[in-house]
């Protein structure tokens, strides 16, 4: 099925009642095709900051309630995208949609989680030099779109514009890309 609701936003939705789970995925327009080429990985840090503590509630209690209801709520970003994901047991939706939004709405962008994910993204970034595969699809990518194009690059940034960002740069994303009017 397909509709539209307020401000344009398309649904489509596929109904299967042989399980007794909803999975929902809800795409952002902001992605790496939104950042500059000295801002790489911008989005990525921003929708891992999403992964994290909200206004209301620390990573650790959402984590658990989150268990508790046997629901995942996750983002992550790619090309032109970030996606949120959500999965629950039907029975639960009501319950998980709120944390959704929790996550989507009221994050804490605390300094404490935004310096230990630069950090992880700095060392997945290193980690992926010594992938062979890794590093014959980012010298393919320059190859075709050149090197002053955000998507000839990792999603994940380099070493280089992943350790000039901060938080600052993270919330200004956010403000400028997560709306429903975008």
């Amino acid at each position: 099925y397909e509709f539209s609701v307020g401000d344009g936003i398309e649904v489509l939705g596929a109904r299967n009642t042989e399980v007794p789970t909803t999975t929902i995925r809800v795409r952002i327009k902001a992605g790496q095709s939104h950042e500059t080429v000295d801002t790489l990985g911008l989005a990525s840090m921003t929708a891992g900051l999403l992964n994290e503590a909200t206004t209301e509630r620390t990573a650790e209690e959402l984590s658990n309630e989150l268990g508790k209801l046997g629901s995942s709520v996750s983002f992550s970003a790619g090309d032109t995208f970030t996606t949120m994901n959500i999965r629950t047991l039907t029975k639960n939706l009501d319950a998980t949609m709120a944390i959704a939004m929790e996550k989507l709405l009221k994050p804490k962008f605390d300094p404490v989680d935004f310096q230990r994910d630069q950090a992880n993204a700095l060392q997945s970034i290193k980690a992926g030099k010594k992938e062979a595969s890794g590093v014959a699809s980012n010298l393919f990518n320059k190859m075709m779109y050149g090197t002053d194009n955000p998507t000839a690059y990792s999603n994940s940034g380099t070493e280089a514009t992943v350790a000039k960002l901060t938080l600052d740069d993270v919330k200004g994303y956010y403000a400028a890309h997560y709306s429903p009017k975008i």
